[in-house]
């Protein structure tokens, strides 16, 4: 019975999909929880459950992040190439000043 609701509550207004989609700006933890611990039960305990459209979702979020943060770094060092002797406003060597504040 929880397939069935799930494949009707997901055809048609793609919650679970929403809330993958809307997870990196999300600060409540408990709402994160809540979509990861939905979206184990969709993939792992529910048979029958059409889980393809929030796995696509999740992994087009997770691919647009990785991608996000290498850009992210690859400018950092473009950065401390720019300015090797460290003198201009940019200081940070490794990056991680800069991908700390994106994250």
């Amino acid at each position: 019975d929880h397939a069935k609701n799930f494949d009707l509550i997901e055809s048609e207004y793609h919650m679970l999909s929403h809330y993958i989609l809307s997870f990196p700006t999300f600060s409540d933890v408990s709402v994160k929880v809540l979509t990861l611990k939905t979206l184990e039960y969709v993939c792992t305990g529910l048979a029958g459950a059409n889980s393809l459209m929030p796995l696509r979702v999740a992994t087009e979020v997770f691919c647009s992040g990785c991608k996000f943060l290498l850009r992210v770094a690859a400018s950092s060092k473009a950065d401390c190439q720019n300015d090797p002797g460290g003198k201009g406003d940019y200081n940070d060597e490794d990056g991680d000043d800069e991908i700390a504040a994106a994250l």
